[in-house]
């Protein structure tokens, strides 16, 4: 049976070299900061780690201690790929027939339904959510305070675990009478924060911001028309890469290099800010350089071998993170609900803050501009199928 534990970020000593405390429960009325980590958060290392970054960063810009707290995992009993590979098909964004078969016939129970997410959720949410002696949902305001005190942090497989954490909630203040309005509204407090989400997107009710890259090779290969376009543009970027090395006129010529703006995607899409690639390639190897920083460099320094579109990336984090850790703050005399995207993405200093704004606007229309690419590349690609099956 799988499970979890939670720990602290503390000082490190002689007795604790990692400076990570396990801790039972966390308190309600203190703002925090929680790590999902990626499915190799298992060992006390691997989980602090994240909550290292996050500490550095929180501390220095807030100029204040805000206790973060990481996740580690146990998967005893269950597969984490499969139970993540499940999520998309029961989402209906997995829309390869044989590969959703597959996941149907191979997946267990307990990745359907991890213990250690109803383990996370006694621990993290029905503290925030009901009363600790009458066991009743706490009045709605209240519980939206509460919750909005503690913003999560996630990495790959910790998207899915908000996720999931997110379905239990609704099932639990469902079971307890709490109206679909005030379920929506609890729901919209829960801030996610989350980098190469391995998880279907634009399904959360909680306000789920998502960071990813085109050339990130370990995100998970679900098969759908937005997918199959980047695969096929990268294809071809990597053909073209190798015309021009080799001079081949012909394949220049039939080759497109991938011209990928910095995206953002609305809500239905997950609220996704997506570029091309955070860090710069090699000489030699170009978009065949696989660099593995793509997907699992989590910090928040600006570093040397940073693309442009990685430190723009880089600084939206940044200003999310600042932005919502604030709000917690100020939830500590009264609630005082989440503000909007337009509002989080903004730095603290006020002269960048309009830079910021025009930004957001042309990754904005970047990503409508992408997505009539995709859409595009789908009708063309149903009509093709649809020949072929009538020949």
């Amino acid at each position: 049976m799988s499970s979890v534990a939670i720990g602290l970020r503390v000082e490190k000593t002689d007795e604790n070299e990692f400076g990570w405390n396990l801790v039972n429960a966390i308190p309600t009325d203190v703002p925090c900061i929680v790590c999902l980590g990626g499915n190799g958060a298992i060992t006390d290392k691997s989980s602090n780690s994240y909550a290292g970054d996050v500490d550095r960063e929180i501390t220095a810009v807030i100029g204040q201690k805000v206790p973060v707290y990481s996740v580690k995992y146990d998967f005893s009993g269950g597969d984490a790929e499969y139970a993540r590979r499940y999520e998309f098909v029961k989402h209906r964004q997995e829309n390869s027939q044989d590969e959703q078969e597959i996941i149907k016939a191979r997946v267990t129970n307990e990745e359907i339904n991890p213990k250690y997410i109803d383990e996370l959720y006694k621990k993290l949410i029905e503290p925030r959510l009901f009363d600790a002696k009458t066991k009743k949902l706490l009045p709605t305001n209240e519980a939206c305070r509460r919750l909005r005190m503690m913003t999560f942090v996630a990495h790959c497989h910790g998207a899915y675990v908000a996720l999931k954490l997110e379905d239990k909630m609704q099932a639990e203040m469902k079971k307890a009478g709490c109206s679909l309005e005030d379920r929506k509204k609890i729901q919209s407090q829960m801030m996610i924060l989350a980098y190469a989400p391995a998880c279907p997107l634009g399904i959360a009710n909680s306000q789920m911001i998502s960071f990813k890259t085109v050339y990130d090779e370990e995100q998970p290969q679900i098969s759908n028309w937005f997918n199959h376009y980047v695969t096929k543009r990268r294809y071809e970027e990597k053909r073209r890469f190798l015309a021009e090395q080799e001079h081949k006129e012909e394949d220049i010529k039939k080759f497109r290099w991938f011209d990928f703006k910095p995206c953002y995607f609305g809500k239905k899409q997950g609220n996704l800010f997506m570029i091309k690639n955070a860090f710069r390639w090699n000489e030699e190897d170009g978009p065949w350089m696989i660099n593995t920083d793509e997907h699992n460099r989590v910090d928040y320094n600006i570093a040397f071998d940073h693309t442009q579109e990685g430190k723009i990336m880089t600084w939206y984090r940044k200003a999310i993170l600042f932005n919502a850790v604030k709000n917690s703050l100020e939830n500590q005399s009264g609630y005082k609900p989440l503000p909007p995207l337009e509002e989080l993405i903004l730095p603290p200093v006020k002269e960048r803050q309009a830079r910021y704004k025009e930004f957001f606007a042309e990754m904005a229309e970047n990503g409508k501009n992408f997505r009539k690419e995709v859409c595009a590349y789908a009708v063309a690609g149903i009509k093709r199928r649809r020949d072929e099956s009538e020949k």
